[in-house]
């Protein structure tokens, strides 16, 4: 009897050891592809699919079998890197990635869902005076002779690759936190990140600017301004306002339907 038990022990632990459990690849992801005007680009292919006639697409999820075995000595679900590119004649190409730590142990019902991606075609120019609306946020360089901004739509969107770059730009310039080398830094000595946030009614700004301190005892200020805003001739932006920084002329180097580079004239 004994030795029936232990053949059966033994058969199930090795049925055990030698099972297999599902991890993820890829989640489900679904999105939209649109033009600069907010037109859905149709067959346009996001990976190994094609969007549809409203510029919809959907990517099945991806797993694989893994060793129980194996699982038990890693002692955590495996990382996950999800990566696939956009492409469509006539169109700048981009790409999406996006890694998750321990996303394997995810379900394979996870779902994401990545909003609205825009495509731009190859060529095209934006009219600075259609994007310049709303809420937007401002870096400088530390010569303040190279401003970046960003709309705010775009930081709370998924960020493909064209628009992380871009949002890269703006970012780096933001704070001094975490920056040992000192001819990196943009602030100076003490002030350890500043926010920029711009609030856009047709020519009229508001501007909030809140900064933080690494210095003890001495309080984070945020202080607002105004003025006013133009596009004139070239493509050179002019403004006048009662922020320090945010004078004089502009040369815009770079626009985007979400992003603008300016160079002080």
């Amino acid at each position: 009897m004994n030795v029936i038990r232990k053949s059966i022990f033994f058969f199930l632990l090795a049925l055990i050891l030698s099972s297999c459990i599902k991890r993820l690849v890829r989640p489900n992801i679904t999105g939209r592809i649109l033009d600069y005007d907010g037109k859905p680009i149709e067959n346009c292919m996001v990976g190994e699919t094609k969007t549809d006639p409203n510029g919809y697409f959907h990517l099945s999820a991806k797993t694989y079998n893994a060793f129980f075995l194996t699982e038990i000595f890693a002692m955590e679900a495996p990382p996950m890197m999800v990566g696939f590119e956009i492409k469509k004649n006539g169109y700048v190409d981009d790409n999406f990635e996006s890694f998750h730590k321990y996303g394997g142990g995810l379900s394979k019902d996870t779902k994401w869902d990545l909003g609205d991606i825009y495509l731009r075609l190859k060529g095209e120019t934006v009219d600075v005076t259609q994007i310049f609306k709303d809420r937007w946020k401002i870096s400088f360089s530390k010569s303040k002779d190279t401003m970046y901004l960003v709309s705010q739509k775009l930081e709370n969107r998924n960020l493909t690759e064209r628009s992380s770059e871009l949002y890269s730009l703006y970012d780096q310039l933001t704070s001094d936190y975490g920056k040992s080398d000192s001819l990196k830094k943009v602030f100076p000595i003490g002030v350890g990140s500043r926010e920029i946030k711009l609030q856009i009614q047709y020519k009229n700004l508001e501007i909030d600017v809140l900064t933080t301190y690494m210095i003890r005892d001495k309080k984070d200020d945020s202080i607002r301004y105004s003025g006013i805003w133009n596009l004139a001739k070239d493509s050179v932006m002019t403004f006048k306002t009662s922020y320090k920084d945010l004078n004089g002329n502009f040369k815009v180097l770079k626009s985007d339907l979400f992003f603008l580079q300016l160079k002080k004239l």
